[in-house]
């Protein structure tokens, strides 16, 4: 069996720099999460590891977390260490699903305040233009748009 086809969901792999845990692998590219140290800041998308699950795993640290926010890389350049169990898989994939749906809606969120804020624009410059109170567009816009 080559590398390749070891390098499965829940394989612990070293990638450049970093500790990653593998989500999925497809056509040559792996969907990975990072292992990050307790030292580092808090994250709304991170998942607690418990010790024995890492030992298991093969790292020789146990203050580790896994931080949900997947990523992409080339399996070639994985470097196979160990594997998470199931259980720990079936904590950080929801985690990672729910951490893509937040970043998607906070997306849409930015582009509604750009709509909002380009609208506002338009009509200060319209008032102004027609010698009229500023702070009035910025009314007659929130109630439009909601």
């Amino acid at each position: 069996m080559s590398l390749l086809n070891s390098i499965q969901c829940g394989a612990v792999v070293f990638v450049g720099w970093q500790t990653m845990v593998v989500l999925e692998v497809c056509r040559g590219q792996a969907v990975l999460c990072p292992l990050i140290y307790d030292d580092e800041a808090h994250h709304r998308a991170d998942v607690v590891l418990h010790w024995s699950e890492l030992v298991e795993a093969g790292l020789n640290r146990v203050d580790v977390r896994c931080r949900a926010i997947p990523c992409q890389r080339d399996v070639r350049k994985l470097r196979l260490l160990g594997r998470v169990g199931s259980d720990v898989m079936a904590r950080i994939v929801p985690a990672a699903l729910q951490e893509q749906k937040r970043r998607v809606a906070e997306r849409r969120g930015a582009e509604g305040w750009a709509d909002i804020r380009s609208q506002q624009a338009v009509a200060r410059a319209r008032l102004v233009r027609e010698g009229r109170d500023v702070r009035g567009a910025y009314q007659g816009v929130r109630r439009r748009v909601g």
